[in-house]
């Protein structure tokens, strides 16, 4: 299989190049924490939906895609524990 868009995953420059276009995309919400390609973002609920279809119409190759997923019972769903 022959990779056609974005840097090797395991190349030293990967990291680079992920975190230079997750900074091009980011804009200053209340609280913002990111760790290569992970986002946390606190954004108004009727804003969500708006900002992550703004996010994924950026790449026109439909190569990358952002989803987002809310706070449940007060905890967000990747911090859960069980």
């Amino acid at each position: 299989m022959v990779q056609l868009f974005g840097a090797a995953m395991g190349s030293p420059v990967s990291p680079l190049v992920a975190d230079m276009y997750m900074e091009f995309l980011e804009y200053k919400p209340r609280l913002c924490k990111r760790y290569v390609d992970d986002i946390l973002k606190i954004l108004k609920r009727d804003a969500v939906e708006g900002f992550t279809e703004h996010l994924n119409s950026i790449d026109e190759t439909g190569s990358i895609k952002f989803t987002y997923e809310m706070e449940h019972e007060g905890s967000l769903p990747f911090l859960t524990f069980s």
